[in-house]
C-alpha cells in the first residue's frame, strides 16, 4: 500500500493532492502459486479499474485468512460478506480477488463523498449571481438557526462578504435500473 502523498505545500492543496491524500495507492503482489488461477487473475485485472474502498481491502484480508482458505484458494466467485461482517458492514465490503461491479457507487459502499472517486468537483466562478445568492442563503440560514435556538444574543450575527472558493459536486454519476419481467 502506498502512502498518502504530500502532506503540505501547493501540490497538497491542489485537486490531485487531495485525491492522493484521500485515496492512497494500493499494489498487490500475487503469490506465484496463485498466478495460474485464471479466475483470480481476471478478477484482479478487472477490479484494477473498479471503484473500491478501504472496506474492500479489509474484506480482501479476511478473504485471504478465512474464506479463500476454505476452498484451497481455487474458487474466486462472488462472496456475500454479510455472513461474515453483518448486514451493514458486509453489504459495503467486497474482496478485491472476487468480481466487483463496474458501476458501483459511493452510496452503495457507504463512503464519504471526499473519498469518492466517481465525484468530479468542478470549480465555478465566485463572481456569479448564483454563487453570491448561495453565500447569502447559507449565512441567513445560520443566523435564523441561532435565533430559533435563542442563542443569537450570545453569538455574533454573521454577515456575508465574499465567496473565496466555489466548487460544484454532481450528486450522481450513474443511473441504475432494476428491471423485472412480468410472467
Amino acid at each position: 500500500m502506498g502512502d498518502h502523498g504530500l502532506r503540505f505545500g501547493p501540490q497538497r492543496e491542489a485537486g490531485v493532492g487531495k485525491f492522493e491524500d484521500y485515496n492512497p495507492m494500493l499494489m498487490i503482489a500475487v503469490p506465484k502459486f496463485l498466478r495460474a488461477n485464471n479466475q483470480l487473475m481476471t478478477n484482479m485485472r478487472n477490479n484494477a479499474f473498479r471503484h473500491t474502498s478501504n472496506y474492500d481491502v479489509y474484506a480482501t484480508l479476511v478473504d485471504i485468512a478465512k474464506i479463500g482458505k476454505k476452498n484451497a484458494y481455487k474458487n474466486w466467485d462472488y462472496h456475500d460478506f454479510r455472513r461474515d461482517f453483518g448486514d451493514k458492514r458486509g453489504a459495503r465490503a467486497m474482496s478485491l480477488f472476487r468480481p466487483i461491479p463496474y458501476d458501483r457507487t459511493c452510496e452503495e459502499m457507504e463512503i464519504d463523498e471526499k473519498f469518492c472517486l466517481c465525484y468530479a468537483w468542478t470549480h465555478a466562478s465566485v463572481n456569479s449571481d448564483l454563487v453570491r445568492l448561495a453565500g447569502y442563503t447559507v449565512i441567513d440560514s445560520v443566523n435564523r438557526f441561532l435565533e430559533s435556538e435563542n442563542i443569537s444574543s450570545i453569538c455574533a450575527k454573521l454577515k456575508f462578504t465574499e465567496v473565496i472558493v466555489y466548487n460544484i459536486l454532481p450528486l450522481h454519476r450513474f443511473v441504475k435500473f432494476h428491471l423485472e419481467s412480468s410472467k
